[in-house]
């Protein structure tokens, strides 16, 4: 063989095998592409049917359960607004969320793909995170009880809490009050309404100190008081903590808006992270997140 053909034959050979590698490397990048793009949807089937349940299930808050939450994005401004029936039953929705779990675990898994969740435990206290604000909306006695709590990690980016507080077949019976050494010269504004059968008490505006206690008690046909909303002293928890209790026999659609500065990032209300973990072991793939209400 002649020096030249030889070199041909090696350059052929080189631009053969360079192609051929090129080309396994190719099939394997779409191979990963494809496998990634079903960890995805894998994920997002799992989430959008988490949040079809809690929707069906405690959306409507003039029933039995009770438990909306929206956000809205303005230029300057970020209201997340949180409605919920206190107390109210939570026994099918936890159930229907613990079967889903088992429904998922059981036949959403493949070779290769290995699905975890957490979802069947979400009923436990439907902690609720306001992000990038840092803020909890929690249940301190567990989901569908008769306590909520807000904890903002800051309050320089929160405005103002915008309550509206609905009696069941219950009628205000006598003025509202407020009381602390943190109800008035504040910068922080609760503005708030309280409704009952045949009497409305509102809109009242009152600047708090986010730092000191603040106390409104509403007394009620179906007890005295009724419920009581209060911004914690700060011993303990955090500057412009509230907290809202409603007492026995009692029971209140409670819709609650915070009014937040805007700040860069998206305005997101989730459930705590890690909730849903998807897992391609071939190539080590993984989707983990949380899920994702009011969008």
């Amino acid at each position: 063989m002649s020096p030249i053909v030889f070199l041909i034959f090696i350059s052929m050979f080189s631009i053969a095998y360079i192609f051929s590698m090129n080309t396994i490397q190719l099939r394997e990048n779409v191979a990963q592409d494809i496998l990634a793009n079903r960890i995805y949807y894998k994920f997002l089937t799992i989430s959008d049917s988490v949040v079809e349940i809690i929707e069906k299930e405690l959306g409507g808050i003039s029933s039995v359960a009770g438990l909306n939450v929206t956000v809205d994005e303005q230029p300057d401004f970020s209201y997340v607004t949180i409605v919920e029936r206190l107390p109210h039953g939570v026994e099918e929705f936890n159930e229907d969320l613990a079967n889903y779990e088992n429904f998922v675990e059981k036949y959403l898994n493949e070779t290769n793909v290995k699905i975890d969740t957490g979802i069947g435990g979400l009923g436990g206290s439907m902690r609720i995170e306001i992000e990038p604000y840092n803020i909890v909306y929690d249940h301190p006695l567990g989901f569908g009880q008769k306590e909520v709590e807000i904890t903002p990690e800051e309050t320089s980016t929160l405005n103002a809490y915008d309550m509206t507080f609905k009696l069941i077949d219950a009628n205000i019976t006598s003025t509202p009050s407020f009381g602390g050494p943190g109800c008035s010269g504040g910068s922080l504004r609760w503005n708030v309404t309280v409704i009952g059968d045949s009497s409305v008490y509102g809109p009242v505006i009152k600047y708090i100190k986010p730092d000191k206690m603040c106390k409104l008690q509403v007394d009620a046909t179906c007890n005295q008081p009724a419920f009581k909303v209060t911004n914690k002293q700060n011993t303990q928890v955090n500057d412009g903590d509230l907290f809202v209790e409603v007492l026995p026999g009692c029971t209140i659609i409670s819709t609650i808006s915070l009014n937040l500065t805007d700040v860069p990032g998206k305005t997101e209300v989730n459930l705590p992270d890690g909730q849903i973990n998807v897992i391609e072991t071939l190539y080590n793939i993984q989707k983990n997140d949380t899920v994702y209400l009011g969008e």
